[in-house]
């Protein structure tokens, strides 16, 4: 079982990290984050990333716990007395839109936890959009990470984007409130012996490298990830529900379902919504 580090300790390794990933990055000419903020707890790193980005991006904030993080369509994200990573990067609207940045949140996230893990491609996987899931046979896996992007005026009138990624870290079974204990999972439970610190330090390195990517790219990488083609899933489209088996999903386009007639259904992967069970 892995020991934890007594929090002083830890939270300093966590700021260290963020430190030296940010000092390596800024040497860099193709770098997208260039600024680092640690603090030892906040409401929401959205926020706080909105309230100290100078309406600039290049900001990346790292919490040591958030008490009030969100998720994706107004859900609560639970931190969980600081054992995860809660970080929020600051980038230009205008260099990448907002399917673009789901995306690459999805990639530098499902990353950061493969990086950390010793036989992460048979454990962790993308549930379409961008959920971060154990890997199960039908797909629907406990909850790793999550992404949230906000896409907000600046006072200059620019658009910044606020990519949100939160990873839970060294969680075991007795930390999680019961409401949670079927549907999340740590990167310890899953095996990992990593800390928060490494966790940060690879999280900042793959948002770099997800910026670095075409959205072409980030899509065929996303297939490698993907958890749900082959399984049996609904999606509702126009307020309707189809179910089927998916047959593959291009995440900037469509999701092909086949249905129970045998025939194919292409839905717009921008427009749909997966039913989660």
């Amino acid at each position: 079982m892995m020991a934890r580090k007594p929090i002083i300790t830890e939270i300093q390794h966590v700021h260290d990290a963020l430190e030296s990933t940010i000092a390596m990055l800024s040497t860099r000419s193709d770098a997208f984050i260039t600024r680092g903020e640690f603090v030892t707890v906040t409401d929401s790193t959205q926020d706080l990333a909105r309230a100290h980005s100078n309406d600039q991006a290049g900001l990346v904030v790292v919490a040591g716990r958030q008490t009030n993080g969100r998720g994706r369509l107004g859900r609560q994200w639970a931190d969980t007395r600081g054992l995860g990573v809660a970080a929020t990067f600051v980038l230009d609207a205008k260099t990448f839109n907002t399917e673009h940045l789901a995306l690459m949140g999805a990639l530098a996230a499902h990353h950061a936890c493969t990086d950390c893990m010793l036989d992460a491609s048979a454990q962790v996987g993308i549930r379409w959009p961008n959920d971060i899931v154990e890997r199960t046979n039908q797909g629907s896996g406990c909850k790793v990470a999550g992404v949230l992007v906000e896409v907000l005026p600046t006072s200059e009138g620019k658009r910044l984007a606020y990519l949100g990624i939160g990873i839970n870290v060294a969680h075991q079974s007795r930390d999680w409130p019961e409401e949670l204990k079927q549907i999340a999972v740590s990167l310890h439970e899953l095996g990992s012996g990593v800390d928060r610190a490494a966790v940060v330090r690879s999280l900042i390195n793959r948002v770099q490298w997800a910026c670095s990517r075409t959205l072409e790219e980030l899509a065929a990488d996303f297939t490698q990830g993907d958890v749900l083609k082959g399984t049996y899933q609904g999606f509702v489209h126009d307020g309707k529900v189809y179910e089927g088996e998916v047959v593959g999903i291009d995440p900037a386009s469509a999701i092909l379902l086949r249905t129970q007639d045998g025939g194919v259904r292409t839905l717009p992967a921008l427009t749909t919504s997966l039913i989660k069970t």
